[in-house]
């Protein structure tokens, strides 16, 4: 498996948790409160469980969410059209795509994202169809584990609030009460994470947000 720009810190950030030393004491703590924590700390939890060294594990993590973004790619694309070939045909999309290939063969967080963002719209389409409680938590579970993950997950959770918005348009739910449910749930992981940052270092991330509009040529 190839490393990608961030891959070696996220290769050291799970070897911290293996030797058994606190993220507070690691003194690579600023990678911790600069990358979003999920992808280093399940390469740890593989070898928590007698898996491999996070290199290897990375490798095997890959391979896994390689197959199950194809099959979830698949299941999607069937459950909106009621047709085998379209899901056989995206799936196969998603096996050869070189794009995706590639990012499935290097120790990087994309992998992961994308296999949580097509596992909420799973979750999110199933909630939709039936609203069961079960499938609320189960997709704002997801979202939080996206945050997590990538900070992209972020606007997972507004695009997700807008479609609970629009779906009580529809006089089919409750939206205060479902958008207080999935927000409660969906930022929990981040408060988490953040609290144990600021806790460590007195910040709760890294980061610098700013908003950059997109530019528009003029020529």
């Amino acid at each position: 498996i190839g490393l990608s720009a961030h891959g070696p810190e996220y290769i050291r950030m799970a070897i911290s948790l293996i030797d058994s030393s606190s993220i507070s004491q690691d003194p690579l703590i600023n990678y911790w409160q600069h990358f979003p924590p999920l992808y280093p700390l399940l390469l740890a939890m593989i070898k928590w469980l007698g898996g491999p060294d996070p290199l290897l594990a990375a490798r095997w993590l890959n391979s896994f969410l390689f197959g199950m973004n194809i099959f979830l790619i698949g299941l999607l694309i069937y459950k909106q059209t009621d047709s085998k070939w379209l899901a056989v045909t995206g799936s196969l999309w998603m096996l050869v795509k070189i794009d995706i290939v590639q990012i499935h063969s290097m120790v990087m967080t994309e992998p992961l994202f994308i296999f949580l963002v097509l596992l909420l719209l799973m979750l999110f389409v199933s909630f939709l169809e039936n609203h069961r409680v079960i499938f609320l938590l189960g997709f704002s579970v997801v979202a939080g584990l996206a945050c997590i993950t990538r900070f992209a997950g972020i606007p997972l959770m507004l695009a997700s609030i807008a479609m609970l918005f629009i779906e009580r348009r529809k006089g089919h739910l409750n939206f205060l009460t479902t958008a207080a449910i999935f927000v409660s749930v969906s930022l929990l992981p981040m408060i988490l994470w953040m609290s144990k940052n600021y806790i460590d270092g007195g910040r709760f991330v890294n980061r610098i947000f700013a908003f950059h509009p997109a530019s528009l040529p003029f020529n």
